[in-house]
């Protein structure tokens, strides 16, 4: 089946799984007691009418279950074509432990919600695929706070030690008040599996333009202590969510488990 012959299918779906949604009390759909059997069916057969091997069916048939699942039923809309094909064919080869899975089942719910449609936009599929599992947590921690705290050393992301976080911190002079939100805000570079290589990450969640550097904190004087007094010394940096990286957050991120 061509790619045409797909998304005029596609385009029917929503109706087919709202039908099924609502006829809970139907034989056909008490058969078995299972409800989400007949919901996956209807998906396999409307929204992704491809042979692929069984197992990789049976798979793909788990994704757009979960995905269909996260949308209320009358919220449900045909997904458009620029996100419904790239996605499946995404999801035929994503791993079910792979944090990033979810990111486009996410996506995929996004684009067939009503209300939430906006937010699935296009380009996130090839974020997504660009994205190592470290980089979602970062973008986590990130997304949680108005702005988060980085250090740098001659003017290179890098990944400080505990001992050298606390040096940077608790200088001299400054307010306690000031440490502690310091402290609140400052990145949590061990909580990634791989800190060392935080700057690789960080410097490639700025290229796809998730994040932005903001001078807010020190245009309004609070970190002026914090300043370093020679291009030896580690400097701290203000990092946040670019306007693009919030709606990627929102429509991919936000609502992963854990």
């Amino acid at each position: 089946m061509d790619p045409t012959q797909i998304v005029a299918l596609a385009k029917a779906a929503p109706e087919v799984v709202k039908e099924a949604y609502g006829d809970v009390a139907s034989p056909g759909l008490k058969q078995g007691g299972k409800l989400g059997e007949d919901i996956v069916k209807a998906a396999r057969l409307i929204l992704f009418p491809v042979q692929f091997a069984a197992a990789i069916q049976d798979r793909l048939d788990e994704y757009i279950n979960k995905a269909i699942r996260q949308v209320p039923a009358a919220r449900l809309i045909a997904p458009t074509e620029s996100i419904i094909l790239p996605v499946a064919e995404k999801l035929r080869f994503q791993e079910v432990t792979n944090p990033v899975t979810n990111l486009y089942i996410n996506l995929l719910s996004r684009a067939m919600d009503g209300e939430r449609v906006g937010e699935a936009h296009p380009a996130f599929i090839n974020v997504i695929e660009q994205l190592a599992p470290d980089e979602v947590l970062l973008l986590r921690e990130i997304a949680g706070k108005d702005y988060t705290l980085i250090m740098a050393k001659a003017e290179q992301w890098y990944t400080p030690t505990i001992e050298e976080i606390h040096e940077k911190i608790e200088k001299p002079n400054i307010p306690e008040a000031l440490i502690k939100r310091s402290y609140s805000i400052v990145f949590k570079y061990h909580s990634l599996n791989q800190p060392e290589l935080f700057p690789v990450f960080l410097e490639h969640v700025s290229h796809l333009g998730l994040i932005k550097v903001t001078n807010d904190p020190i245009n309004r004087g609070e970190y002026k202590g914090f300043y370093r007094y020679s291009r030896d010394q580690m400097n701290i940096s203000f990092i946040q969510l670019s306007n693009f990286g919030r709606l990627f957050y929102n429509a991919c991120v936000a609502d992963l488990p854990g």
